[in-house]
């Protein structure tokens, strides 16, 4: 980022194995969003995380603690904090339907973001697959090692947000802003990216009646 100012819009790590606080001032000096994931950080970590300018979190409840009682994690702080975001796998696989209930209730929506975490199997048929040398067995809508562990998606984003409308009973006017403006204002860009207006980038993209992509 240093050689290509703004090249890297934002970096997931893991905050506990950072040992230098100075690696969040580059990355703040950088304007490089730092996002936590792949990550064992307890609430009091995430807290502090927070103070560190880590205002993100990757998808959310995947390779992290979960919600627990005594120990809210990551989780518990996104609910908390508004200005915590976070994106999240929609495919009612990686997250179950109820838990993305739960978190369309207890965070606000501009908090939000879907995503896909999408492999090379993404649209292809069922069968094995390469993921960074890893076989991977993709059957239906999962994509899993040969031992069970979940290894990304074959999730589409028209699919992502088909599910999280049917999943929390939000309407497209309002879910919508889960694929557009969040993304745009989270990486700074909502002056030209995010909505259709005047003078902003026609990205334009047509679903059917099913929400399904039909035309871009």
């Amino acid at each position: 980022s240093i050689a290509r100012p703004g090249l890297v819009k934002l970096m997931t790590l893991a905050p506990e194995l950072v040992t230098e606080d100075e690696v969040f001032d580059l990355l703040r000096e950088q304007k490089v969003i730092a996002s936590v994931g792949h990550s064992l950080q307890d609430y009091d970590g995430a807290c502090q995380c927070l103070r560190k300018g880590v205002n993100h979190a990757t998808h959310l409840g995947n390779a992290m603690k979960g919600l627990h009682h005594r120990d809210v994690g990551i989780i518990g702080l996104a609910m908390q904090n508004p200005e915590m975001t976070f994106d999240f796998i929609c495919d009612g696989i990686h997250l179950s339907p109820n838990f993305i209930r739960i978190l369309a209730k207890a965070c606000e929506l501009n908090q939000m973001m879907l995503i896909t975490d999408a492999m090379r199997a993404a649209g292809l048929d069922d069968g094995e697959y390469d993921l960074g040398g890893q076989n991977v067995i993709v059957r239906g809508d999962e994509a899993r090692l040969s031992d069970g562990t979940l290894a990304g998606s074959v999730l589409t984003l028209d699919k992502a947000l088909s599910n999280f409308m049917k999943f929390t009973n939000i309407p497209l006017e309002k879910a919508i802003y889960l694929l557009t403006m969040n993304q745009a204002k989270k990486l700074g860009i909502s002056e030209t990216k995010g909505s259709i207006q005047v003078g902003k980038d026609a990205d334009l993209v047509l679903l059917s009646k099913e929400y399904q992509v039909i035309g871009l």
